[in-house]
């Protein structure tokens, strides 16, 4: 809820700050400050957006004084009026269902310790984000957490580190083509491609279509020449899990089948 309005907003755990779309701020009327703008870093890089005068943001049962807030253009998808950022997760831990579709937030001195999830130890990167090390053939990469991201994305530092050390595990890579990220801030271009396995804790996930582009965001968090992915929804999705954004904790759903039968 924005002031009075329902609204609905799309939560990325590798957004720094809570944003509105522009249609939404004319939308609901909001004061824009004159001769005022913001530059932000998106998945595209830096870029200046005007600045809205904002009531409060009521939501997971708390409320967030805004003041200002920042407004993007609106992105191609159209089915949320903003973004959720780590300015207002941070302290808490965001449970997602993925089975049921349904998004909480406990406080982070909540007893969440759920039986049917495994606890994987992260590690705090740039600008509020969380990323774990998973596993890709013999290497272990650094994965950012963004449930912003509609598809995994891997750097080219990494494909050519796997191409030294674990070539069988280099993706197939389709022809280069451009991609529209669906921050709504500007397209880059990349190729698409499958790997053969990545290991997240006790999952293990085959066959996986992933993204290899440069994105801006690798050079924020120094891994401009380093081996980096951003895991999007696309494998968080696949079940159910929650970010701890107190202690830099992921719990994923513990598989039923044993990690080299989970074919999901």
């Amino acid at each position: 809820m924005l002031g009075t309005e329902n609204l609905v907003f799309r939560v990325d755990t590798a957004a720094e700050r809570t944003i509105l779309y522009q249609s939404a701020a004319f939308l609901l009327d909001l004061d824009m400050l004159p001769l005022k703008s913001q530059r932000i870093y998106t998945a595209t890089g830096f870029k200046s957006f005007p600045v809205f005068r904002a009531p409060a943001l009521s939501a997971f049962g708390r409320a967030f004084a805004l003041g200002e807030i920042v407004a993007l253009p609106d992105p191609r998808d159209g089915s949320a009026v903003g973004i959720i950022g780590t300015d207002f997760l941070a302290g808490h831990i965001l449970h997602i269902r993925a089975s049921t579709g349904e998004i909480g937030a406990l406080p982070a001195d909540a007893d969440f310790a759920p039986s049917r999830m495994t606890r994987l130890r992260g590690f705090a990167v740039a600008r509020g984000a969380i990323a774990l090390t998973v596993r890709i053939g013999d290497l272990d990469v650094p994965a950012i957490i963004d449930t912003g991201a509609s598809e995994s994305v891997l750097n080219s530092a990494l494909i050519r580190q796997l191409s030294r050390l674990t070539p069988d595990h280099i993706p197939e890579v389709e022809d280069t083509e451009r991609l529209s990220l669906e921050a709504g801030a500007g397209t880059l271009r990349g190729r698409r491609g499958r790997l053969k396995a990545i290991i997240m804790g006790p999952q293990t996930y085959r066959d996986v279509p992933v993204v290899v582009a440069d994105l801006p965001i690798f050079t924020l968090l120094g891994a401009r020449q380093a081996p980096a992915m951003i895991m999007g929804m696309d494998l968080l999705g696949r079940q159910d899990f929650a970010v701890d954004f107190q202690r830099y904790e992921l719990w994923v759903e513990t598989p039923t089948l044993a990690p080299d039968q989970n074919e999901r």
